[in-house]
């Protein structure tokens, strides 16, 4: 991702920032679907301490997921607590295996899919004409298809659905903070590397400025800050201050706004780093209790 200008923040402060449970009911409307239809879930392959698995999206193709639990749990008769991961765009599920799998050995369980824009080709999003409507029914897929592997772990033995953690990072947290502000069924919800207004700053990204404010107003209702309101789950913030892709008086405003939430600051770029895995999996630890 390029570097992204600072240029928009005057004018973002006066349209974010309200609205937030208009947008958490429009989001709502978005992510709706039907649940009586069978998930049709395919088990791909049996690892050592992980399943391989595709399910049905209800706006279509397959959805690939990877079930990570502790190294007990198919003996032992015990219900684990689950966290689902949404990775970045420029990345896909493997991106968090290492953490998954470390959760793993502290007694929580994951769960782990591959966004619909790493699954299906990342699509071309450089035609300002349809870019917008394009990367919107991304994210929206993406939270559907969330909801629909909550609905798969319900039915698992070994899953604690009343303990539930989701993780976005950059990307993935559009689609996580949606899923938060939509689902009861979320009980913590961890977004890394997200500012007040993330689709203002994929706008510079794609499309041309002269429809940039066109491409960040098709995409408000999925921004952080007007959804944070909205959450009742546990949040925790993890943002850096050396970013060269989104400015910091951004990470801040999401920060000011947040309320209660955890917010933690990291010297680095977008990538994080160390200290932010190692306090992400204590924080999840914590919330869900684990064992």
């Amino acid at each position: 991702m390029r570097a992204l200008a600072t240029g928009a923040a005057s004018l973002t402060l006066l349209v974010a920032g309200c609205g937030g449970d208009e947008s958490a009911s429009r989001v709502g409307k978005l992510a709706d679907y039907d649940g009586t239809k069978p998930l049709h879930v395919q088990i791909e392959r049996e690892n050592q301490g992980s399943t391989d698995l595709t399910y049905q999206s209800p706006r279509g193709g397959d959805v690939p997921a990877t079930l990570v639990l502790p190294p007990a749990a198919s003996t032992n008769g015990k219900r684990y607590p689950v966290v689902m991961y949404v990775h970045p765009y420029l990345a896909s599920r493997g991106f968090f295996y290492r953490e998954a799998f470390d959760l793993a050995e502290k007694g929580l369980a994951s769960f782990l899919i591959d966004a619909t824009v790493a699954r299906q080709g990342r699509p071309d999003l450089l035609d300002p004409v349809y870019a917008a409507d394009a990367f919107r029914s991304l994210v929206r897929q993406d939270v559907v298809d969330l909801r629909r592997g909550l609905d798969y772990l319900e039915g698992r033995k070994e899953i604690d659905l009343d303990r539930m953690a989701v993780v976005g990072q950059e990307y993935g947290a559009l689609a996580a903070a949606a899923l938060a502000a939509v689902e009861d069924r979320v009980d913590a919800l961890v977004l890394a590397v997200v500012p007040a207004e993330p689709g203002r700053y994929w706008a510079k990204e794609f499309v041309p400025q002269e429809t940039q404010e066109s491409f960040a107003e098709t995409m408000r209702d999925f921004d952080a800050i007007r959804l944070i309101d909205s959450i009742d789950a546990e949040v925790l913030i993890q943002n850096p201050r050396t970013d060269d892709d989104f400015p910091l008086p951004e990470y801040e405003r999401l920060a000011e706004a947040a309320g209660d939430a955890d917010v933690r600051w990291y010297e680095y770029g977008h990538q994080l780093g160390p200290e932010a895995d190692t306090d992400r999996q204590a924080w999840l630890l914590r919330e869900l209790g684990a064992h």
